[in-house]
């Protein structure tokens, strides 16, 4: 019996375990990337940087006065993110008769980099078609005209 009290005893004592807590701190390091997307509207749906097609430009053209349109694009960009565009270099050809020029410039809103917002980016689009291109025939023309943006 008394070997059976021991025995019991020994039992309760491995049956109660001490509870406790314990922490640390785990370091996070993150490298934000700048990453900049187009957007159709005022910075409302995403479409992805590769992918926007901006629309269309529809010139008037007549040979005895220049015409000129434009476009508007929006980019949104991480915050800090800076923005570069690049208009084509010289003249570009319209189907394969009409010379235009084009230009392009942007405006800035910084974001205020607290509340999550990104910095957004609107560029107007301009191409120009001097006048005086008598050699081109009436009709409808086509072509692109590659404007370049980066962002670092």
């Amino acid at each position: 019996m008394k070997h059976l009290k021991h025995i019991l005893t020994a039992m309760v004592l491995m049956g109660t375990a001490q509870a406790g807590t314990t922490s640390f701190n785990l370091t996070v390091s993150t490298a934000v990337q700048n990453e900049c997307i187009f957007t159709n509207s005022v910075f409302s749906s995403n479409l992805g940087f590769t992918t926007l097609t901006t629309g269309t430009v529809h010139l008037n053209y007549k040979a005895t006065s220049t015409s000129s349109g434009s476009a508007t694009v929006y980019i949104k960009c991480t915050a800090g993110s800076a923005l570069t565009l690049t208009p084509p270099a010289g003249l570009v050809l319209i189907g394969s008769e009409l010379q235009v020029s084009a230009s392009g410039s942007y405006t800035s809103t910084a974001s205020n980099h607290t509340s999550g917002s990104a910095d957004q980016h609107t560029l107007t689009l301009n191409v120009t078609a001097a006048a005086g291109q008598w050699n081109v025939n009436a009709g409808t023309h086509n072509g692109t005209v590659v404007f370049g943006v980066s962002y670092l």
